[in-house]
């Protein structure tokens, strides 16, 4: 079949002011293309070109003879419109894909119990843009975020995954490692980001962070002159690493990260504060930027848990002061989703979602639960 021929085409962003009945606009921030459709006079406005009214061709049988700058198709092949920018000396696609921005932070470890350390943060995944096809279903896990632990020699629990996966597509944010508990053995939860080390731990026995997700947790000094255990090290932050306690002040959790996806500036995957000794008058920990919790100071009061939909590590429990401390839950996990406001997404009912618009764009935050999103 012949290809149709448009009198001018415009590769713009924006919708172009000037024009006449006939002409098209490509906009490759949405992947599709428009026809100015006459009103009255001299007045138009841009109507999207349905693929269906579209000449057709298979890859290998597209016009290649005297191609003018718009000509425009539908490719059996890969499903999609096809134009033809004659500048470049390429075909375009159009209709088949969505370009999106999106943010995956997993959920956030627990507390340690007893001078634990502070619960690690769930790991962070950043992207500028990723093509989702239209009509195509992905599956959306969001991560809770870890129990603290339950007593002195329980373990913290690690925060679970957060992912977005199908067709071409898998990203999965690791749950942030769970932080050690003075009784417990071995060494704080590995994760997104890792778990503090506990007060009775090694200035090593933190836990590791997952590559450009998260950080490490922080150790302690370890045992003191008087034989008791000092403080509990940070949990480790996706922005920087937990810090390493002393005997007279339990580690700071590590900084998150910040995106502007939701059109504010905000703090994601903080890492909780370790856990205090009251023997020793500790200043109370504070937990990464980002949702991180704080740690108790020792005074038999609980951490801080860490901030849901943040990813945020839970704050390490105290000790001392007549009493031990309990610990805190990790922060869950959140996806986030920003993409043109021409289109529509859908979500199955296992998911806990909200969508608002800034400017230009649609932003769906996706809070909990398992299911499905379609782009329409």
């Amino acid at each position: 079949m012949t290809a149709r021929k448009s009198p001018r085409c415009t590769v713009s962003i924006t919708e172009p002011v000037l024009g006449q009945a006939g002409d098209e606009w490509f906009n490759p921030a949405t992947n599709r293309l428009y026809q100015a459709v006459p009103l009255s006079g001299t007045d138009f406005r841009w109507t999207e070109i349905v693929l269906s009214a579209l000449p057709t061709w298979a890859t290998t049988s597209r016009p290649t003879r005297f191609l003018a700058n718009g000509t425009i198709g539908f490719n059996t092949i890969t499903g999609a419109g096809e134009i033809y920018n004659s500048l470049t000396q390429q075909w375009l696609q159009f209709g088949s894909a969505i370009v999106v921005e999106f943010l995956v932070v997993g959920g956030g470890g627990g507390g340690g119990h007893d001078f634990g350390g502070g619960g690690g943060a769930g790991g962070v995944i950043l992207t500028s843009t990723t093509d989702f096809s239209i009509g195509q279903s992905y599956t959306v896990t969001i991560g809770a975020g870890g129990a603290g632990g339950s007593s002195a020699s329980s373990t913290a629990t690690n925060g679970a995954n957060s992912s977005i996966t199908g067709s071409g597509i898998s990203f999965i944010a690791i749950g942030g490692g769970g932080g050690k508990s003075a009784g417990a053995a071995g060494s704080a939860g590995s994760g997104g980001s890792g778990g503090g080390s506990s007060g009775n731990g090694t200035s090593t026995a933190y836990g590791a962070g997952t590559g450009v997700q998260g950080n490490r947790g922080g150790g302690t000094s370890g045992g003191n002159t008087s034989g008791n255990s000092p403080t509990g090290g940070g949990g480790g932050g996706a922005g920087a690493a937990g810090t390493d306690s002393t005997v007279s002040q339990a580690g700071n959790g590590g900084i998150g990260v910040r995106s502007d996806i939701t059109g504010t500036s905000t703090y994601y995957g903080g890492g909780g504060g370790g856990g205090g000794y009251a023997g020793y008058g500790t200043q109370q920990s504070a937990g990464g930027l980002g949702g991180g919790g704080a740690g108790t100071n020792g005074t038999n009061s609980a951490g801080s848990a860490g901030t849901a939909n943040t990813g945020g590590g839970g704050g390490g429990g105290g000790g001392g002061g007549g009493g031990s401390n309990s610990s805190a839950a990790g922060g869950s996990g959140v996806v986030i989703l920003r993409y043109h406001k021409s289109y529509t997404v859908s979500f199955s009912s296992g998911l806990t979602a909200n969508t608002v618009v800034d400017n230009e764009y649609k932003v769906s935050s996706i809070t909990a639960g398992t299911g499905t999103v379609t782009f329409l």
